[in-house]
């Protein structure tokens, strides 16, 4: 089991290996997770699917309130 099985949907995570033209790094929800890995949804700027890729659990971190430039409360 991977650290990242607390990850559950609609939370936004963050690549950590490029995953086709997506680079490490690039965030994106969590539209379903299954037992080898989540169905993620990558938006442009104003919230409109841009892509739907599936990675495995090792290829995304979740991404923190900090880590969004807010206080986590």
């Amino acid at each position: 089991m991977t650290a990242n099985r607390h990850i559950q949907e609609l939370d936004v995570v963050e690549l950590t290996v490029e995953v086709g033209r997506w680079p490490a790094h690039t965030r994106a929800t969590v539209l379903e997770a299954f037992a080898d890995g989540v169905l993620l949804e990558i938006a442009d700027e104003r919230g409109h699917t841009i892509s739907l890729p599936s990675v495995p659990w090792a290829a995304i971190r979740p991404v923190t309130a900090i880590d969004q430039g807010r206080l986590a409360v």
